[in-house]
């Protein structure tokens, strides 16, 4: 799945594991939004457009930053 992640797939696991993702790397490590589309082959509004998701899918399976360090 790794590769599918800077693939532009539209699989609804791949979006979800992308936005999450895109989640983890901006809100919690503090990577820019540039360099974190740039590292999945993206635009940076194309993360942008699912940090809301990512957020909404971190919450639900409990996983944040600070769990992973």
């Amino acid at each position: 799945m790794t590769a599918e992640l800077c693939s532009g797939s539209k699989r609804r696991a791949v979006v979800r594991a992308r936005a999450r993702l895109s989640f983890l790397a901006i809100n919690e490590a503090g990577v820019p939004t540039a360099a974190a589309a740039r590292a999945m082959n993206l635009t940076p509004r194309a993360v942008v457009r699912v940090l809301g998701v990512g957020a909404r899918v971190a919450d639900a399976v409990r996983l944040h930053f600070h769990q992973i360090e």
